[in-house]
């Protein structure tokens, strides 16, 4: 969902002159907060800011999944690195 949205918007620059993406990878406090200054107009995340002022919208869900170049050893023989996604994301 998110993918088609993003794709209808740089489609269709000529009717949103002066549209500017950009990409951003910051702690979620800084990006709230660049927000709240309105220093950006819109921010995607997983956890929605508290704030009373930001409505938000459910965009979707979506699955992590572990990829190897290795598939004939286990998962447990294999070196993955350890990425802290936040509360929202519950390991199984």
């Amino acid at each position: 969902m998110l993918n088609q949205w993003l794709g209808r918007l740089y489609q269709n620059q000529d009717a949103h002159t002066g549209l500017q993406f950009e990409a951003r990878i910051a702690q979620r406090q800084s990006l709230v907060k660049q927000l709240h200054e309105r220093q950006l107009d819109l921010l995607i995340t997983t956890e929605a800011p508290k704030m009373d002022e930001f409505s938000s919208q459910l965009l979707g869900y979506f699955t992590l999944a572990l990829y190897t170049s290795a598939p004939s050893k286990l998962k447990g023989d294999l070196n993955y690195l350890r990425l802290e996604w936040g509360p929202d994301f519950s390991t199984a």
